[in-house]
């Protein structure tokens, strides 16, 4: 069982990490180097096709995995060695009427073990208050990105983080008391904890985590991928897996 006080070290440490990354993912959108290494990548070192046709694809590489393996999950084709050095690649699409940002908890180009891909489609102008939307939004997937990477074997990973067993994936409802798709989706036992954890990232106090997960939820239910009656249900199930896993002073107050 994990402490307390070895949960507080585990948010801190990836909270720093996703600061780290994401603040470079924002130099690149503004055409500027990284402070951590990176490099240019070609469409064709990429291990999958990608869903853009832009050029400005990149590779960051922010150093090893911040938390303890467990070394009893480790997955059978990685007994011998893993390599738990981080690959962030980053895909910029300059085409877009709005900007969004999307990720995957893969690494792409084939080369390390655990990694993640960050898309962000982009406008040719954005305001400055759609620019820090922006960095909330890359910061929020990075975040969620590596809860997936911790999570191993659940998540189709090579290894697990310590504190990840039965009680960090007990929930107060689940996908069998929704019927949306969406909705089933949102109740999923990795995806909970990745939610929570992306939309901490930038919240301020519990409140504000609250409130952002209602904004969430709400343009949810606006664009119909939910109803109000899951909306409700999500949004108690994450707050209740909050309470009990959100450690840093700020949700404690």
């Amino acid at each position: 069982m994990t402490s307390k006080l070895s949960r507080k070290t585990q948010d801190k440490r990836l909270h720093s990490l996703t600061n780290f990354i994401t603040r470079d993912v924002m130099r690149l959108t503004k055409g500027m180097t990284t402070l951590l290494y990176s490099r240019r990548v070609d469409k064709q070192d990429f291990i999958v096709d990608l869903e853009t046709h832009t050029n400005e694809l990149f590779e960051i590489l922010p150093g090893e995995f911040p938390l303890r393996m467990d070394k009893s999950t480790i997955h059978e084709d990685y007994i011998e060695s893993v390599d738990t050095n981080l690959s962030v690649t980053v895909e910029i699409d300059r085409s877009s009427d709005r900007f969004n940002v999307s990720g995957s908890d893969k690494p792409l180009l084939g080369c390390t073990d655990i990694g993640m891909h960050i898309l962000i489609e982009l406008p040719d102008t954005l305001s400055n208050d759609d620019r820090g939307l922006l960095r909330d939004e890359v910061s929020n997937s990075i975040r969620h990105e590596l809860e997936h990477i911790s999570q191993g074997e659940r998540s189709d990973n090579p290894f697990t983080a310590y504190g990840r067993g039965k009680n960090y994936y007990t929930f107060c409802s689940s996908p069998n008391d929704v019927t949306s798709k969406m909705a089933k989706y949102l109740l999923e036992p990795t995806e909970i904890p990745a939610f929570v954890r992306g939309h901490s990232q930038n919240s301020k106090s519990a409140l504000d985590f609250s409130n952002r997960v209602d904004n969430f939820l709400n343009l949810y239910v606006e664009k119909g991928f939910i109803l109000s009656s899951e909306k409700d249900i999500i949004f108690i199930t994450w707050n209740e897996w909050s309470q009990r896993f959100l450690n840093q002073k700020r949700f404690l107050n």
